[in-house]
């Protein structure tokens, strides 16, 4: 039998097993909550470990004390004497109020017992049990036994098993220093090496693959490290999973881990497709059609995206393994492709652009806007449905994840990047876990570009206003520069989250304005699309004499201040709106020619906004 020193100098067993061998003489009652369905790790006479129950390992700490018997009461069952094992003893069925009628008896009996109260979660606070077991906690005494195996006093414990913290009464065991509290937590790195290393074992065998202790080792510490956040259990269940699938090999426990988190009972990871490498490498060109003018954002993005497909991003960490792929933050004007490349990046990664999940930040302003993305707590509205972005993620764990202008998101949510940025991982108001391993992460961010100016007018009233850091005559240096200061300021000064940016590193991918020459390719694709769209709606032809059109180059390359969606807002106040209203005209223009002549400017002096006229020959 495994002696107290022997457990108590093993760190391995976790700490609430030694935390009761050292507080046996002081502490009458435990609350254990948390991971407390978990297999954990028993040590062997042979130094060895095997895998056991909550219940098997209270009973292996009690009996080297000399404990002669634990008995099990649950709400369903009543209860059960289990240790020494009496298989074939029938529970003893018994009510509640009678059970605590009879607690006091069992724990001031003149032979070691302990007392197990489990699903303690579905026991009512109200109930008189509590109360019996709060004062039992004050009046019981610790005791000399004979036959102890130390001649030391201490207590026939009671020991709760609550599935989580709150839900233990929130009064029960306040300023009652003879209750320990403790929360199991998810088991650590070594323990998880332990179940990993006798999993590749298992499946070793099952797979008759032969394998050197090299490579066990290996597999092992790469199943460990991707396992972060895993029961001990769900451990094993992935090893038995991948032995039924069929189609594995050790080299692959990855993939099981992966597809094991993802719920894809498939072993198709869209990160290891043969031809990623070679999309990846042709994306240059292809990105560069769709976002006009970042030649410089789009090679720095590509970098970025290469490491991820090589699934080295936070290699020089311990703790990668569950980190998202990668993580893009794209800053810059208004307008000038951030979103665009992010929609790219979907299409070359998973072939797919609708592969992406979008979150419009500037939703989430508001403090409560965190049970939006994540579920709102248990016993609020909306607690059942679940959080946007757990669900989102769930359904689709391979995706580009985009959170559009992340400054306006309120301070509470940030910090929940914090935690998805480090570990990959969070866990929802329902307490159920979502990973961020298969993922790339794409915040976009005008940071930089404006600032807010205080000034005073007359009356010495002070307004607020806001003026440009940069215009669109800068040149890139200048940008690049600007938009950095601005975003290290935001995070370090007003957020106060210098940690957040830490995260990111260097993954800030700053845009360029755009060149006129780029206005000029962005201006003719998007009349081309209006000519296109008056095809397509009406069956005609759109003809925009040169005048005309130069006209109108003019106008929509006069501030480029907001990018390609300023160009598109310009064409639409000059060309779309006029013409949609000299076409309303005509109740049918199929097969015909729609020529504009020329165009006017008709703004009233002092208007808020303008307002064009066209010349339309319709023939």
């Amino acid at each position: 039998m495994i002696t107290v020193e022997q457990i108590m100098n093993d760190r391995i067993t976790p700490r609430w097993v030694r935390d009761i061998y050292r507080l046996l003489p002081v502490k009458s009652q435990y609350i254990l909550s948390g991971n407390i369905r978990d297999s954990f790790l028993k040590k062997n006479d042979s130094d060895g470990y095997s895998s056991t129950s909550l219940l098997d390992l209270l009973w292996v700490a009690f009996q080297s004390y000399g404990f002669k018997r634990i008995e099990v009461y649950d709400p369903i069952e009543g209860l059960l004497s289990v240790y020494p094992n009496e298989s074939s003893t029938s529970p003893t069925k018994m009510q509640l109020p009678e059970f605590t009628n009879k607690i006091i008896a069992k724990l001031d009996v003149q032979e070691r017992t302990a007392i197990v109260i489990d699903f303690a979660s579905r026991i009512s606070h109200d109930d008189n049990l509590f109360r019996v077991c709060e004062k039992l906690a004050v009046r019981l005494i610790a005791k000399v036994i004979n036959g102890d195996t130390r001649d030391q006093a201490f207590y026939n414990p009671l020991v709760w098993l609550f599935n989580r913290d709150c839900d233990i009464p929130s009064w029960y065991g306040r300023d009652n220093h003879r209750i320990y509290r403790y929360e199991i937590p998810r088991p650590d790195l070594d323990q998880r090496l332990k179940i990993a290393e006798s999993s590749i074992a298992f499946l070793s065998k099952k797979l008759g693959e032969t394998v050197d202790d090299k490579s066990k080792i290996a597999y092992s510490q790469v199943f460990a490290g991707m396992a972060d956040g895993f029961t001990l259990a769900e451990m094993s269940d992935v090893a038995k999973l991948a032995a039924l699938g069929g189609n594995i090999e050790l080299h692959d426990i990855d993939d099981a881990v992966r597809s094991y988190k993802t719920g894809d009972p498939t072993l198709d990871n869209p990160w290891k497709s043969a031809d990623l490498r070679d999309r990846i490498n042709r994306a240059e060109d292809d990105i560069n059609k769709c976002v006009r003018g970042q030649k410089t954002a789009v090679r720095h993005t590509l970098d970025i995206l290469k490491r991820s497909v090589m699934g080295l991003t936070g290699a020089q960490t311990s703790s990668s393994s569950n980190r998202p792929r990668g993580v893009l933050f794209l800053a810059g004007p208004t307008g000038v492709g951030k979103t665009e490349l992010a929609k790219s990046l979907a299409f070359q990664l998973f072939q797919d652009k609708d592969a992406i999940i979008r979150f419009d930040m500037s939703e989430f302003s508001q403090e409560h806007s965190d049970a939006r993305l994540l579920g709102a707590p248990p016993g609020y509205v909306g607690y059942e449905g679940g959080g946007e972005l757990v669900n989102a993620i769930r359904k689709r764990p391979f995706s580009i994840l985009l959170f559009d202008e992340i400054e306006k998101a309120n301070g509470k949510i940030l910090d929940k990047f914090l935690q998805i940025l480090e570990d990959g991982r969070i866990t929802s108001g329902k307490g159920e876990t979502v990973y961020f391993s298969e993922c790339v992460i794409v915040f976009t961010s005008n940071l930089g570009i404006m600032r807010e100016e205080m000034e005073q007018i007359e009356g010495n009233m002070v307004v607020q206003k806001t003026v440009p850091v940069v215009t669109w005559q800068d040149d890139y240096s200048k940008v690049n520069k600007e938009v950095r200061a601005g975003i290290t300021h935001h995070f370090n000064t007003v957020l106060k989250r210098p940690e957040l940016l830490n995260r990111l590193g260097n993954n800030v991918v700053v845009f360029d304005f755009i060149s006129p020459e780029v206005a000029d390719e962005i201006f003719d694709i998007m009349v081309e699309k209006i000519t296109e769209r008056i095809e397509n709606e009406h069956h005609a032809q759109l003809i925009i004499n040169d005048v005309s059109k130069e006209f109108l180059r003019a106008g929509c390359k006069k501030d480029l201040s907001h990018g390609g969606r300023g160009i598109g807002n310009c064409l639409e106040t000059m060309l779309i709106n006029p013409l949609a209203r000299e076409l309303f005209k005509y109740k049918e223009l199929e097969g015909k020619a729609v020529t504009v002549a020329s165009i006017s400017n008709i703004s009233e002096t002092g208007a808020d906004s303008e307002s064009y006229a066209l010349d339309v020959q319709v023939s």
